[in-house]
C-alpha cells in the first residue's frame, strides 16, 4: 500500500495475520503427523499435573520452532488483540 506521503509499505489485516497463522501451524503439525484440536474448551487438559510431565527437553531445532510460534502469538496479541489463552 502506499501512505499519505507516498510511502511504500506492506500491510495485512489482523484477521490474515491470524488466519495464516493458524494454517502454517496446521501445516507443519500434519508433516509430523498431528493435527489441532477441533474443540478444546480450555488450554490444558483438567487433569494436567506439571510435576507429572517427564518429557525431554527440545533440540535446537524445537527450540527454534517454539521460539517462532511465541513471537507468531505475540504479533496476533498485538494485531488483533487476541487473547491467546482461549
Amino acid at each position: 500500500m502506499t501512505t499519505a506521503n507516498g510511502t511504500v509499505c506492506w500491510s495485512m489485516l489482523s484477521e490474515a495475520y491470524c488466519k495464516a497463522a493458524v494454517k502454517n501451524v496446521e501445516q507443519k503439525l500434519s508433516e509430523d503427523g498431528k493435527r489441532l484440536l477441533s474443540k478444546c474448551d480450555t488450554p490444558m487438559k483438567l487433569a494436567y499435573q506439571p510435576e507429572w510431565d517427564d518429557t525431554g527437553e527440545l533440540k535446537a531445532e524445537g527450540v527454534q520452532y517454539y521460539q517462532e510460534l511465541i513471537g507468531v502469538l505475540r504479533w496476533g496479541v498485538e494485531l488483533g488483540c487476541v487473547d491467546i489463552c482461549m
